[in-house]
C-alpha cells in the first residue's frame, strides 16, 4: 500500500516512458494527485485517441470527435455491445512525470550550485559537483538503470549515484566502490514540499558508514578534512588551511592537469590565454568577468556562513575574497593601466605552491609515508597534476 504521493512516482520509475491515466490518478488517496501537480512533478501530456470502454471494461476502442452546431466538441467511442458512448475529455488526457523538481531538490540537498545537465533524455542526469560537507564528489541521477548498462561509462569515477526505479544485481556491478543511493529511501514530503533536511542527513549518514572501511581517504567533514593513507591511522586537517583544499582538488581528479588559477581562484581560467600570457593583460575581459562572478558568489556564501554560525567556512571564504580582491587590484599598474600578465601568473603559481608546501609539511608530520607519496606523485608547473602511479583510489 503506498505511503505517500511520491510512491506513485517511484513505482513508475522503472517504466521506459511512463504515462498515467485519469483512472490511475483517481485510484490514489485523496489530494495526492493535487500534491504532485503542485510540486510540478505531474504534468498534463498528450491526448489519447484510444480509450478502454467505460461500460464493458474489456476492450479498447478508437475515439472520434464531434462538434455541435454551436462549436462544442464532444468525444465518442463505439462499443459493439452498447453502441455509441460519450467519453469525457479528461479520460483521454495522459499525464507525464517531470523529474526536474526532484533533481532540483536533490541538488539543493547536496548544495550543488550549478544547473543539472540531461545526458540521456529522461534517464541520466549530471547534477554537478556536491559541496555538502564530507561529500565533495560529482553526482549523477539514473532512471531505469537496467536499460542504461552499456551507456554508463560517461559518468565520472568515484561519483555519487542516485537511482530511480528498481535495479538488478548485474546492473549494480557497474558501481563497485562507488556511493549508490535509492532516491525512494531518501526523499519524502513534509507539509507538501520536499523534505530536503531528511535527504541531506540520509546522504551524509550513508556516506559516513562507507568512510570507515576506505584505506585512502581525503575528504571534507564539517570544518576539517579526514585523512588516511594506505589503511593507516586517520588524522585531520583544518579547512582553514587552503593548501589542504588544493591537495584535495588534485586527489579528486587523478591524472588531470589543473591550472593553478583554477585551483587558487576557483575559476576555470586557462593560464595560457590572453589574460595570463606575456603579451596580454592580467585583467582582460574574460578574467574580469570571472572575478566578478566569483565575487558575487563569495558575498552570498559569506552571508550564509555568517548567518549559519559556520566560523571555519567563514574564514575560508573571507581569505578567498581577500585573494580575489588582491588579484584584481594588483593586475592594475601605474595610472590604473592593466599590468602585463607575467607577474600575475607567477604570483598565482607562488600562492599555490606556498600553500601546498605548508599543507604537505603538516601531512608529513602526521603521516610521513603520505607526505612522501604526495611529494613523488604531485608534479609542478603552471598545471599541477596528481599521478599516483598505481591503482590507488582516494575517497574524496
Amino acid at each position: 500500500m503506498p505511503q505517500e504521493p511520491l510512491d506513485l512516482i517511484w513505482n513508475c520509475s522503472s517504466h521506459n516512458d511512463p504515462e498515467l491515466t485519469i483512472e490511475t490518478l483517481k485510484s490514489q488517496p485523496e489530494n495526492w494527485t493535487d500534491t504532485l501537480i503542485n510540486l510540478n512533478v505531474l504534468k498534463p501530456g498528450r491526448t489519447s485517441n484510444y480509450v478502454v470502454c467505460e461500460v464493458c471494461r474489456t476492450h479498447m476502442e478508437e475515439v472520434f470527435r464531434l462538434e455541435s452546431p454551436a462549436g462544442m466538441a464532444r468525444h465518442f467511442m463505439i462499443c459493439k455491445n452498447n453502441g455509441l458512448i460519450e467519453v469525457p475529455k479528461e479520460r483521454l488526457l495522459r499525464w507525464n512525470i517531470d523529474y526536474a523538481p526532484i533533481l532540483q531538490a536533490l541538488s539543493n540537498a547536496l548544495k550543488i550550485r550549478s544547473s543539472f545537465r540531461e545526458i540521456i533524455k529522461g534517464h541520466l542526469w549530471d547534477l554537478g559537483f556536491s559541496s555538502l560537507p564530507g561529500i565533495s564528489r560529482p553526482a549523477y541521477v539514473i532512471r531505469n538503470i537496467d536499460m542504461l548498462q552499456e551507456r554508463l561509462p560517461v559518468c565520472e569515477t568515484g561519483a555519487l549515484f542516485f537511482l530511480f526505479g528498481s535495479s538488478s544485481i548485474k546492473s549494480l556491478k557497474v558501481f563497485e566502490d562507488k556511493n549508490i543511493f535509492e532516491l525512494r529511501n531518501l526523499l519524502f514530503l513534509k507539509d507538501g514540499a520536499f523534505d530536503i533536511e531528511f535527504l541531506e542527513r540520509g546522504v551524509m549518514a550513508s556516506s559516513a558508514e562507507q568512510i570507515q572501511d576506505a584505506p585512502n581517504i581525503f575528504r571534507r567533514s564539517g570544518d576539517s578534512y579526514c585523512v588516511r593513507y594506505n589503511g593507516g591511522k586517520p588524522f585531520t586537517l583544518s579547512t582553514v588551511d587552503v593548501g589542504a583544499g588544493y591537495i584535495h582538488k588534485l586527489l579528486a581528479l587523478p591524472g588531470k592537469a589543473l591550472s593553478v588559477a583554477e585551483i587558487v581562484l576557483g575559476t576555470e581560467i586557462d593560464m595560457q590565454d590572453t589574460a595570463f600570457s606575456d603579451s596580454g593583460d592580467v585583467a582582460d575581459g574574460k578574467a574580469v568577468s570571472e572575478y566578478r562572478n566569483r565575487a558575487r558568489e563569495l558575498i552570498q556564501e559569506i552571508i550564509e556562513a555568517r548567518d549559519g554560525g559556520d566560523i571555519g567556512r567563514l574564514e575560508i571564504l573571507q581569505e578567498e575574497a581577500f585573494r580575489l580582491e588582491k588579484a584584481v587590484s594588483e593586475s592594475r599598474g601605474l595610472k590604473n593601466r592593466p599590468r602585463k600578465a607575467q607577474s600575475g601568473r607567477e604570483r598565482i603559481r607562488k600562492a599555490f605552491y606556498s600553500a601546498y608546501l605548508r599543507a604537505r609539511k603538516k601531512i608529513e608530520d602526521a603521516d610521513p609515508a603520505l607526505g612522501e607519496h604526495l611529494k613523488q606523485a604531485i608534479s609542478g608547473g603552471l598545471n599541477p597534476v596528481y599521478r599516483p602511479g598505481s591503482e590507488l583510489v582516494w575517497l574524496t
